[in-house]
């Protein structure tokens, strides 16, 4: 049955001052208008069934009419006067206008709720509770067709936004949202059609937008966010198709989060950030995360990779998130920049090859530790094992940390951790928590000689470190990872130096000889040989034979062209068909030429491999 306006008789003084107001289409303002204290009196106090039913239209009462601006009022005291439902959760018995199709707009600007309003599913204009104190909201479905205004409220509980759909902007500047180790600000899966407005906000607990739809842009400049240990701001996979503010605001204050800023598959039109506004180490995580441009302060490969390096993937289990590294870089290419563009590559380069050799490095300390369990006769001798396995774990911040995995999983493989002993020194220490393995047969390839199978495993994780570290060095120094090439070149102008200074020395002092067995067996450079009739004073058997008339025709050596020709497999200036160090007189010099023909055909292939991409550690496809 309809109610009409009797029912809600007497009135009290602010509900008559609502009611006369209603035709005018102005805010009816009760008292200062400000936020009226949680017991202000009927000067103040308007009934939540009545706001329900004059929002509604009056329905089912001709004398009372809602201009077509809507239904507008400051100042209220939201009073409660129905019943929460005992079976549905979530209901109040305050404001609810769940389900609810509004004609018009709905203004409730400077009011105390005492129960959380309820608007799931509601269909309306335009909302504005600008400068209310509300104990939460739950208007997940919200439709709204104009913009939705929680600028300046103060929320003490969590505010849920989930699905709304919003035509124009969400406006939460200046508000407070204050859910402590919960969500502050609930809008999973928002779409608004405008711009989400989180300029000076101050939140405690999570702002969640995962999986939202922002026209415009999402400008969070001078907000504070916290949630410490979590995740301060949520943004996970959510498609901004302007710009991400995250910079002071215009009085200088600094957007903030003490907690996760979490970015992952995010898709954002540009960011338009602050170095000092960037949250903490192991704060950002930016995995999978997808923008158009740079169009803040830090347009540069060394705010870039700081900005990079405050990412933990570890924190989360992970290795390393190449993916980051390598679409950042593609952003600064493009934007004109590819000298820090290569710059941000050969840090991505170094730093995901330093987490490799610091997990091999982690399975030989765990295969040592796992040794020392195998070859200890005594509770002394394991006890040190069990203090030296929890300092290692100590040693890793993150319970997931793939380095920590690796120890584990080595000394894990022991035997002598299957047997009852160790599961009570297990118990005294609270060292090695994990689930050990029940059957000691499980040992791996080396059978049942548990102290073999554990040298076993020292030896091949040094095995495998060892190149790691000598690879990584190499490609380093030569050729920046792949991202500088040419550097190539600079190692090869060396080494040609370098040969042609120790060739030059080494036929200086009769270390070279002709490459030609014809001429070695003619007696011109027989008889200089030492004892030879042609020797005589010469110091060399070299100098002996270019002394003779039968050398005058013979190509002459040039330490320069010797050591090109012989360094560059691509040369071919046949300097060395005629002349080779001699074993005899200076075997340095030919074992120096090997290395010198190794070293230019490894920088050779190095610098193809280097301009192919074949030495690159890319992991994504942009």
């Amino acid at each position: 049955m309809a109610r009409r306006l009797a029912d809600f008789r007497p009135l009290t003084a602010a509900e008559q001052a609502v009611i006369a107001g209603l035709e005018t289409g102005h805010v009816t303002v009760l008292g200062d208008g400000g936020l009226p204290g949680p017991e202000a009196g009927d000067d103040r106090r308007v009934r939540a069934g009545l706001i329900r039913w004059l929002a509604l239209g009056a329905p089912g009462d001709g004398d009372v009419r809602l201009h077509e601006k809507g239904l507008w009022i400051a100042g209220a005291l939201v009073v409660s006067d129905g019943q929460a439902d005992p079976i549905m959760a979530g209901t109040t018995p305050g404001l609810d206008l769940q389900g609810c199709k509004l004609d018009h707009d709905l203004g409730l600007l400077g009011c105390r709720f005492r129960d959380p309003p309820v608007l799931r599913g509601t269909k309306l204009e335009t909302l504005n509770l600008q400068g209310s104190h509300l104990p939460g909201l739950r208007a997940d479905r919200l439709e709204a067709r104009g913009n939705v205004f929680l600028r300046g409220v103060q929320a003490t509980g969590e505010v849920r936004l989930l699905g709304a759909r919003i035509g124009g902007n969400l406006d939460c500047d200046g508000g407070r949202f204050e859910n402590a180790g919960g969500w502050a600000l609930n809008a999973d899966r928002l779409e608004a059609r405008g711009n989400v407005f989180l300029r000076g906000v101050e939140a405690t607990g999570e702002v969640r937008l995962p999986g939202g739809r922002i026209s415009g842009d999402l400008a969070c400049e001078g907000g504070r966010f916290e949630n410490a240990g979590g995740r301060a701001l949520n943004a996970a996979g959510a498609r901004v198709t302007g710009a991400f503010f995250w910079r002071p605001d215009d009085n200088g204050n600094r957007a903030d989060a003490k907690g996760a800023l979490d970015l992952t598959a995010a898709e954002i039109g540009h960011i338009n950030d602050d170095p000092a506004c960037w949250p903490g180490p192991g704060d950002l995580v930016l995995d999978r995360c997808r923008y158009g441009a740079f169009t803040g302060h830090g347009i540069n490969a060394g705010d870039r990779i700081r900005w990079l390096d405050l990412q933990d993937p570890a924190k989360f289990g992970q290795e390393f998130w190449p993916q980051p590294w390598e679409h950042c870089a593609q952003v600064l290419r493009e934007m004109g920049h590819p000298e820090d563009a290569r710059e941000v590559l050969i840090a991505k380069e170094e730093r995901q090859r330093r987490v490799q050799r610091e997990i091999a490095a982690a399975r030989l300390t765990g295969a040592r530790l796992r040794k020392r369990l195998e070859s200890s006769e005594t509770d002394h001798a394991r006890q040190a094992c069990a203090n030296d396995l929890k300092a290692a774990d100590e040693a890793f911040e993150h319970p997931g940390d793939p380095r920590r995995k690796a120890i584990r999983d080595e000394v894990m493989a022991a035997s002598v951790l299957r047997n009852h002993e160790i599961e009570q020194l297990r118990a005294d220490t609270g060292a090695i928590r994990a689930r050990v393995v029940e059957k000691q047969g499980q040992l791996g390839t080396r059978g049942a000689d548990a102290t073999l199978a554990a040298q076993s495993a020292v030896t091949e994780a040094w095995s495998k470190l060892a190149p790691l570290r000598l690879r990584d060095g190499l490609l380093r120094a030569l050729i920046a990872y792949g991202h500088k090439p040419l550097r190539a070149l600079g190692w090869l102008a060396a080494f040609w130096l370098l040969g042609a200074v120790l060739f030059g020395a080494a036929y200086g002092d009769g270390g070279f000889k002709p490459n030609n067995a014809f001429i070695l067996s003619k007696p011109e450079w027989a008889q200089c040989a030492d004892g030879g009739a042609r020797r005589g004073d010469h110091p060399s058997t070299l100098a002996c034979y270019l002394a003779q008339p039968e050398a005058a025709g013979y190509p002459k050596f040039n330490a320069a062209l010797y050591s090109l020709d012989t360094l560059v497999p691509v040369v071919e200036l046949e300097v060395q068909d005629y002349w080779v160090p001699d074993a005899g007189a200076a075997a340095w010099a030919r074992y120096y030429l090997w290395g010198h023909i190794a070293a230019g055909w490894f920088l050779v292939l190095l610098a193809v491999a280097g301009f192919s991409g074949l030495v690159q550690t890319r992991a994504t496809e942009e």
